[in-house]
């Protein structure tokens, strides 16, 4: 009899656990608890905890040893199968793996377990698959054995033309072959990879129908075969996938899992690109000046590689777009917003799907009535709607469709204007940044310029400053552009030089056409740093487009209104030299390319208005550059003597020929612009007003130099713009409004004033101001010029031979140079009759009017000579020459000797309130002043004829005795030696005026003074002691001043002083030659008397 022993829970634990061999202790424990005392439900509890202890290794071991033991209870003791079954389903609850049971044990126990429904079905099953495993035989006469069949299908595949005959024979061939339905649809697969014919073969596969599944499976095997490979999906296949998915003979959720990457591995494939992306763009800024060419290939591969050439899941949205299944392509790229930048084809297949839909607005003709679904048939359906397709896109729009939507934008401007806005916003959004990652392509760049000169250049460049500040901040790729284009553009300008500017032009335009504002803010850095790139850069710029110069010209701006340089150099007494040659290159660019005035010409103005007085410069460039107009500071004699005749000798001989030739289209532009913008008398005025303001505009300037410069600036403007805008237009304002309406001063609104009208107007001056002087001759005195007094005969007539000789040299196959050579000659020629005649027309006006031109000449100086001869070196000569063409002329109440000696007198309250233009000017009057006195003061013959005359005929400059009412008596008049005494004392009061400057501590009296002395020191000084004491005086400021610029003047005049020295006559001999004249006449009156 059977003992019954106590199940003990924690004795059979503890002897599992410490056991050394685990079968022997579970056969013992399954013996003594399940056959001698049935404690199946304990022992099952036991077992599975102490199961749940054991780590995995040791689990899989516990489950085939307690496998085993059962197997062997139920085999071995033919236990009752209801106690192996509480254990088994227990071991089944706990995790045990039901194939292994299945496996080990038998079909009855499983079944009284409820681990299977049924053991006569399992066993069957069991048979009947061991039956097919082992005894039934594989067949293998698909594609090995017997290919005949699969030869026959695929050769009716390729010639098939009609679905339902071709769908006979392959029934055929399945039937007769016994082929495998799965091959053959793998076969059909692959004809259609070759043939492409979408219809039959999609047409053919419905009449199949093979099910969904099936198609699923082998287009999925081939799928992941090319992606096991690591080869590259062929296109073919491809398209399959793309026609069975539109046609829906595979749904896309159940192909989508056999699809490489996963959606996971997709997601960080485009983290990664866009890790790399901000890398690449980090790296790619650094410039190395060691780089090679082999370095730049390096740059653009190294950026190449950063798309993704082969990926399946792309690929199948990229065919979806072309087989018109565009709603679930775009259902995918939404689904990864980074993917058309990391794989740029399909970019550009989105792109030409947009690009189909905009065939009618682009006026294309369609072959079939079909294609005209889904087109845009109107602007307004495109406006509404094309921003849902480009968000899509976001910034990676191909060339052909930006370059159509430019074209419909153009289009939709020029039919409503109201539509601007819309397009603005479509410019800043898609069209910039899309433009900024194609390739250099000028005739895209073109299209964007048609729509963009759409827009009013404040809205352009609304754009242009968003596009370089912002854009660039939006996309990583753009971020990437922008450091390879500033890295090429630098590499591109290091290397740039006169000798190769044809070379590095195209390349700089190569790198300008796509992202122009990065690399023009690169050009224009080097320029404002280094002056000796200003014309190479200007030069390489031939290969730009319009839109290019146009992102130049906004480039330009940007630079000259940046706030944070300093326009002065850190001594404050000089431009800083970025703003000089910015200048410099602003006006050779806009005088070398046709691009629009209207910015550069605003931006001025406006700075000006603001009192900003420094971009004068930019200005001055401009005009100078577009009209030749230059304002020389020394002129020649020959220049002086041109200068007294038409504006075309003048140029003649400042320019040649062919800078005259260059300059007329550039000059016509510029006044062509400033007419239609309607700023060029407004500019005029304000550039008067603004040099009696800029003294004070500039509060926290305190240098007189720099003042001094700025005045001078500023009048040399004046004379530029004058010379210019007057060679176009005549001004016909009234006086009376300039004076009050504009605040100008007389001489200034004297310009500006319809001259014919002038005297009718005079009432506003100062009425004692007509007490001396008549308003006839005040009027006369500033509507007449230097080229109104004198004919320059001898200056015609050198321009004319170098003219004759220059046509003589051309050769004759030049013709249209000779043709150009010989109209100037005509011109000039008309020029000559010209000028001749209005010279005599004037002299002929003075000598009917001298008697009606003075009361008295008190306010001559103040009102009329000193306005003028500060203004150019031209109108100093002008007051000189007509100073004593009224001498000549013996004009009524005209004394010269006291407007002589007024204006030898006003010197020394004037030096001081000099600046350095106005003082050269004073010079140059002084100079031509004291050149005819010399002449007077050396030639008695010649005095005694200009100036005292005969008894018929008294000349009145020089009376003694000034009395209107009673007639000029000779022996009033100042004789010879009497006028070399007031000569005497003129220079005795010029040297102490000037004396009274040198010893002064002020450097601008310092420096005026030593410029008028330079100026006038051909004839002055000329007494000897004067000399002497003047030498002595700049030979102490030489040696004691501490300020460069005074002392390289003091030396210069010291050293022109020393070379006149033999000039000097002594003044004793000066005496004992006046002596012995008084004695002869003293002598001629006793032989008389007696």
């Amino acid at each position: 009899m059977v003992s019954q022993t106590a199940f003990n829970k924690e004795q059979v634990y503890q002897s599992l656990v410490s056991s050394d061999n685990l079968s022997v202790s579970l056969s013992k424990h399954f013996f003594e608890y399940l056959v001698e005392t049935p404690e199946p439900v304990a022992l099952a509890s036991t077992l599975v905890e102490y199961y749940q202890s054991l780590k995995e290794p040791m689990q899989q071991e516990f489950e085939n040893l307690v496998l085993d033991a059962i197997y062997s209870l139920d085999v071995i003791f033919e236990l009752d199968l209801t106690i192996l079954a509480e254990v088994v389903s227990r071991l089944f609850e706990c995790g045990i793996p039901v194939n292994l049971m299945k496996e080990r044990l038998e079909p009855g126990l499983l079944e009284t377990a409820g681990i299977i429904s049924s053991a006569t079905m399992f066993s069957r099953r069991i048979v009947r698959i061991n039956t097919q495993k082992v005894y039934r035989q594989t067949k293998f006469n698909l594609l090995r054995e017997e290919s005949e069949g699969f030869a026959k299908l695929a050769v009716c595949l390729f010639e098939g033309a009609d679905v339902d005959d071709t769908m006979g024979k392959v029934l055929e061939l399945i039937g007769y072959f016994d082929l495998d339905i799965s091959r053959v649809v793998d076969v059909i697969f692959d004809v259609w990879m070759e043939n492409g014919r979408w219809e039959f073969y999609v047409g053919l596969l419905k009449r199949l129908s093979v099910g969904d599944v099936m198609v699923s499976n082998v287009l999925g095997f081939k799928l992941e075969y090319f992606e096991k490979n690591k080869a590259e999906t062929p296109s073919g296949l491809l398209m399959v996938v793309g026609y069975c998915i539109k046609h829906g003979l595979v749904p896309i959720d159940m192909i989508y899992g056999h699809i490489s990457p996963d959606d996971e591995e997709m997601e960080k494939e485009m983290e990664k690109f866009v890790e790399n992306v901000k890398e690449c763009s980090k790296n790619t800024g650094v410039v190395s000046l060691n780089a090679t060419a082999e370095t730049n290939d390096n740059v653009s591969r190294e950026s190449e590689s950063l798309f993704a050439t082969k990926n399946q899941k792309a690929s199948i949205i990229e065919v979806l777009f072309k087989v018109d299944c565009s709603e679930l392509g775009l259902k995918m790229v939404a689904h990864f917003p980074n993917l058309v930048g990391y794989f740029p084809r399909l970019a550009n297949t989105i792109s030409k799907w947009v690009e189909s839909k905009l065939d009618l607005l682009c006026g294309f003709r369609l072959t079939e009535v079909k294609d005209l679904n889904n087109k845009y048939k109107t602007i307004k359906e495109f406006e509404e709607n094309i921003e849902d397709l480009l968000d899509y896109l976001d910034v990676y729009l191909s060339p052909g469709l930006i370059a159509k939507i430019c074209r419909i934008g153009k289009m939709s401007i020029e039919e409503d204007a109201t539509r601007i806005k819309f397009w603005i916003k479509l410019t800043r959004r898609y069209l910039l940044p899309s433009f900024s990652l194609c390739e250099c392509n000028p005739g895209l760049a073109n299209d964007l310029w048609g729509l963009l000169k759409c827009f009013t250049y404040k809205q352009r460049f609304g754009l242009y400053g968003k596009w370089k500040n912002e854009i660039y901040e939006e996309s990583e790729l753009l971020g990437l552009a922008r450091s390879e284009t500033s890295y090429f553009m630098k590499r591109a300008m290091k290397r740039l030089s006169k000798d190769n500017v044809k070379q590095f032009g195209r390349v700089i335009g190569k790198i300008c056409h796509n992202n122009p504002l990065i690399a023009f803010g690169i050009l224009i850095d080097q320029v404002q740093a280094y002056d000796n790139l200003v014309q190479p850069s200007v030069d390489a710029l031939k290969y730009l487009t319009e839109f290019g110069y146009d992102c130049l010209s906004f480039i330009l701006i940007e630079s000259l209104s940046n706030p944070e340089k300093d326009r002065l150099k850190s001594d404050g007494t000089f431009i800083n030299s970025w703003l000089t040659n910015l200048a410099l290159f602003t006006g050779t660019f806009y005088k070398k390319y046709p691009v629009s005035l209207e910015p550069i010409l605003q931006y001025v103005f406006n700075q000006l208005k603001d009192g900003n007085v420094f971009d004068l410069i930019v200005l001055k460039e401009l005009i100078e550059k577009m009209s030749g107009i230059e304002q020389l500071e020394d002129l020649s004699e020959h220049q002086i003597a041109c200068s007294a005749a038409s504006s075309l000798l003048k140029s003649l001989s400042i320019n040649s020929q062919s800078v005259l030739r260059n300059n007329k289209r550039p000059a016509d532009r510029l006044y062509s612009c400033l007419k239609e913008m309607d700023i060029g008398w407004p500019l005029f005025i304000l550039l008067c007003q603004l040099k009696d303001l800029c003294l004070f505009v500039q509060s926290d300037l305190n240098h007189l130099k720099l003042l001094g410069n700025l005045v001078d600036e500023c009048q040399n403007v004046i004379q530029q713009f004058k010379e210019f805008i007057f060679d176009h237009e005549k001004p016909k304002m009234k006086f009376n409004e300039i004076i009050f309406d504009f605040k100008l001063n007389p001489e200034f609104s004297l310009y500006l004033s319809d001259r014919s009208e002038i005297i009718k107007e005079l009432d506003v001056l100062p009425e004692e101001m007509w007490n001396g002087i008549t308003r006839e001759f005040y009027s006369l005195f500033w509507r007449l010029e230097l080229k109104d007094l004198e004919f320059p005969k001898e200056a015609y007539e050198i321009e004319l031979n170098k003219q004759t000789e220059l046509l003589k040299e051309t050769d004759l196959d030049k013709k249209k140079t000779r043709e150009k050579i010989q109209e100037t000659i005509d011109k000039l020629k008309m020029d000559y009759a010209i000028q001749e005649n209005k010279v005599k027309e004037t002299l002929d006006l003075l000598k009917t009017i001298k008697n009606d031109l003075f009361k008295d000449f008190e306010y001559l100086f103040n009102y009329c000579l000193f306005p003028r001869i500060i203004q150019s070196q031209t109108d100093a000569i002008y007051c000189s020459k007509l100073i004593f063409l009224l001498h000549e002329l013996n004009t009524d109440n005209f004394s010269t000797l006291s407007v002589l000696n007024k204006i030898i007198s006003e010197i020394s309250n004037l030096i001081f309130l000099l600046t350095e233009k106005e003082a050269n000017c004073f010079g140059k009057f002084y100079n031509e002043i004291f050149t005819k006195l010399n002449d007077w003061f050396n030639k008695s013959e010649l005095y005694v004829k200009e100036c005292v005359g005969v008894e018929e005929d008294v000349k009145q400059g020089f009376n003694k005795l000034w009395n209107q009412e009673k007639k000029i008596e000779i022996s009033n008049v100042m004789n010879f030696n009497e006028f070399r005494n007031v000569y005497f004392k003129w220079n005795i009061k010029l040297f102490n005026s000037f004396e009274i400057c040198l010893k002064s501590k002020e450097f601008m009296q310092i420096k005026n003074v030593l410029i008028i002395l330079t100026k006038i020191s051909e004839n002055f000084p000329r007494i000897k002691k004067v000399g002497e004491n003047l030498d002595k005086l700049i030979s102490k400021l030489r040696d004691e001043e501490n300020r460069e610029d005074l002392k390289l003047l003091a030396t210069r005049y010291s050293s022109i002083l020393k070379l006149n020295k033999e000039k000097w006559i002594n003044e004793i001999s000066l005496r004992n030659n006046q002596n012995e004249n008084e004695r002869e006449k003293d002598k001629e009156k006793l032989e008389k008397d007696s």
